[in-house]
């Protein structure tokens, strides 16, 4: 079984084979890039985004992704428990690109 630190080192130009959504599972096949292994993420999750125009298509290079762990409490402050962005716009643009 692989750790999750040598997934993120070696998830540069993974390619996204599958996804799938059931019963608040989000399931990822990706194929690692350089090592040729194929792994299976499963996150626990009833808040997903996507951008559909890349899910769907074919060509590879609209599914080569890496993964990447952030820590939202180091971009975004938290008030009442919830995470909020910046009232000022400079800080909310960049905000919007660390995440």
């Amino acid at each position: 079984m692989l750790s999750l630190q040598y997934l993120i080192e070696n998830s540069g130009d993974s390619i996204l084979d599958s996804y799938t959504y059931s019963e608040g599972i989000l399931a990822i096949n990706l194929h690692l890039g350089d090592s040729d292994k194929k792994v299976l993420i499963e996150i626990k999750t009833d808040v997903m985004s996507f951008k559909n125009y890349y899910l769907d298509k074919i060509e590879e290079m609209y599914r080569t992704c890496r993964v990447e762990i952030q820590e939202l409490s180091s971009i975004l402050s938290i008030e009442n428990g919830i995470y909020l962005p910046s009232n000022d716009f400079g800080k909310f643009m960049n905000e919007k690109n660390e995440l």
